[in-house]
């Protein structure tokens, strides 16, 4: 019988971990943490800087190939690069939409 502190194989750990990390500031803004915290506080700063690190991890998990990390491992670790990216261009192109008027901001 397996123990229950094995629940991921350390084949999946670094995927999981790189989603976990690109989640992070979403949780921080939903759990309503960004009210008291100062723009220039550490904390702040790593949370902002914890999605970067979750697409380095992504990319290393995606490096290490099929055999290293497993199907579930690079699912997640596809999940964990193209999360952020879609959110950089949904900014952008809403920004672009509000600029040129195909967005109505009034």
């Amino acid at each position: 019988m397996k123990s229950a502190e094995n629940k991921f194989s350390p084949v999946t750990a670094m995927p999981v971990v790189a989603v976990v990390l690109d989640i992070l500031p979403a949780l921080w803004v939903l759990l309503g943490l960004t009210a008291n915290s100062s723009i220039m506080s550490p904390v702040f700063l790593l949370v902002l800087l914890a999605p970067i690190a979750g697409m380095l991890l992504g990319v290393i998990s995606i490096c290490r190939g099929r055999e290293k990390t497993g199907k579930a491992g690079m699912i997640l670790a596809v999940i964990a690069v193209a999360l952020p990216l879609a959110l950089i261009a949904g900014v952008i192109l809403f920004f672009i939409g509000a600029m040129t008027g195909i967005i109505p901001l009034m």
